[in-house]
């Protein structure tokens, strides 16, 4: 996870590896939201996933949560608070927002 944050000292970036497959999968909930209406949206990303095949980024922006590789956007308040949860199984990716039931 990374933190784009552009105020002095708010940064923060967060690597964890796990064994995690293709075949296994897993969930990755996070909690985020985007502070700047005008700030730099060009950035790489936010929330990196790699399974061991597949890799995937996803990017906050004020409108949106985009899935990079797969070319996914989600259109959204994203300046609000939002609860992202994104699973992983057999190369596929999924993003759920504020638990609905369909990615």
């Amino acid at each position: 996870m990374n933190d784009n944050s552009t105020a002095s000292g708010s940064k923060i970036k967060w690597a964890k590896a796990w064994g995690v497959g293709p075949s296994t999968g897993a969930t990755i909930l996070a909690r985020m939201k985007c502070d700047s209406a005008g700030g730099d949206t060009s950035l790489l990303g936010n929330i990196y996933i790699d399974d061991g095949v597949k890799f995937e980024r996803f990017r906050l922006t004020p409108t949106s949560i985009q899935a990079v590789h797969s070319s996914g956007n989600y259109n959204l308040d994203a300046t609000q608070w939002h609860t992202y949860r994104i699973t992983m199984r057999n190369s596929q990716f999924k993003l759920y927002v504020d638990e609905t039931r369909l990615p």
